[in-house]
């Protein structure tokens, strides 16, 4: 038998030979036609053979495509959109705090378009007549916690102290209309006293003029509240001895020194403002304008702290300091059901006050008081002797006692 191999058989085809359509020799080890073409014959295998092409794209050229002007840039062509490549160095300039990039690209949110949220969000909360605005204060506070939290992005961004102001008002006050916190979002407040000496100060961008001192009673107030709603006992002593702790802070607030420095500090920042001419719409208070706001905050704290608490009922004396003179000092004590009654008798013969001058403009009080309005509205509601702001004859009665003593620390 004859094993010498014939010719190839012609139905073997290389693939120049197949994709060109037209006939091969089959010579091996490479066709003629091949050759006289100039090509390498890849052989007759019946799979595609692979093809190594020179010069190959550039990966990395529709990344760079993204620093070229817009109307630079070629058009795309229509059909399956190009691929995105990642880089080996990623772009890390939008991070901010020493966080790592893969941090940020879980949140899945740069820097920038971050903080460029924050501002809305807190701009519709200011106009909290909208019934969506609790949903933006959620999306605000998700975002400051994913950025590091208040104080890292005040750090980060000092130019958005009234928007993160009103942020934390919104966050603060609104624990005060409603039922108690979670006591992890009530002690998550406790962070915000550190801050608001240097973010609120005293609110003068905001429109809560409320002392940094009885803001911070407000949050301790509501963290007091919260503990006492869920039953766990404070590590600080008893509920009815941290409640009087706070209470008594309250009281010992100097309502005329806070005063005294306010006028002071806005008699400079007005005239820094006015620069030697006088503007019609320019909010110019006097010290008795500031006596006004910190009185009925003043007296609005205390309520709140009472009826939150429920220390209306402690058969407790208070220790009430008082000035005789120039230099003369006392000490009065005072029960909490006084305190209370003489808090609640002052918030209205001053809310009275105010709301009886008529209007001033853009000076009207009122404007910077509603959280004092609204502790007023409750006090009414809850003992009806109040509604329609008429004097209580027993505190008319104690005038010489726990008004004066009060009082005289105004």
């Amino acid at each position: 038998m004859n094993s010498k191999s014939g010719p190839p058989s012609p139905s073997q085809q290389c693939y120049i030979c197949r994709k060109r359509r037209i006939r091969c020799d089959s010579t091996k080890p490479s066709c003629k036609k091949c050759v006289s073409k100039g090509v390498e014959c890849p052989g007759y295998s019946s799979q595609r053979p692979l093809v190594w092409l020179q010069d190959g794209g550039n990966q990395n050229q529709y990344l760079g495509e993204q620093n070229v002007n817009p109307s630079e840039r070629k058009k795309r062509k229509k059909g399956r959109p190009k691929m995105l490549v990642a880089t080996d160095e990623p772009d890390t300039s939008g991070d901010t705090g020493g966080r790592s990039h893969s941090a940020s690209n879980t949140v899945g949110l740069s820097a920038s378009e971050g903080m460029d949220a924050i501002a809305p969000a807190c701009g519709i909360m200011q106009r909290s007549a909208m019934g969506e605005w609790w949903t933006h204060c959620e999306g605000a506070r998700r975002i400051i916690d994913l950025r590091g939290g208040l104080r890292s992005v005040y750090m980060q961004n000092p130019g958005l102290r009234s928007s993160l102001a009103y942020f934390m008002l919104a966050d603060i006050m609104s624990a005060t209309t409603a039922a108690a916190l979670p006591v992890a979002e009530a002690t998550r407040q406790l962070e915000y006293c550190a801050l608001i000496p240097d973010m609120f100060q005293n609110g003068l961008e905001t429109c809560v003029i409320c002392p940094n001192e009885l803001l911070d009673a407000i949050i301790q107030i509501n963290h007091l509240r919260s503990l006492r709603h869920y039953g766990i006992r404070s590590i600080t002593g008893t509920d009815e001895t941290v409640g009087k702790s706070v209470m008594q802070s309250i009281i010992s607030f100097p309502v005329s020194e806070w005063a005294d420095k306010m006028s002071a500090h806005y008699s400079k920042t007005a005239a820094d403002v006015l620069i030697g001419e006088t503007r019609s719409g320019f909010i110019q208070p006097t010290r008795d304008d500031w006596i006004q706001i910190a009185t009925m905050y003043y007296a609005a704290v205390l309520l709140y702290c009472i009826r939150s608490l429920a220390l209306d009922s402690l058969e407790e004396v208070l220790r009430v300091p008082c000035t005789l003179g120039s230099s003369e000092s006392m000490v009065s004590y005072v029960t909490v059901e006084e305190t209370q009654a003489v808090a609640r008798q002052i918030l209205f013969d001053r809310l009275g006050s105010v709301l009886s001058q008529g209007k001033r403009g853009k000076q009207a009080l009122e404007k910077v008081l509603i959280w004092p309005i609204f502790i007023a509205g409750i006090e009414a509601a809850m003992d009806p002797r109040y509604a329609g702001r008429r004097r209580d004859p027993n505190v008319k009665g104690r005038k010489s006692l726990s008004v004066w003593v009060m009082e005289s620390n105004i």
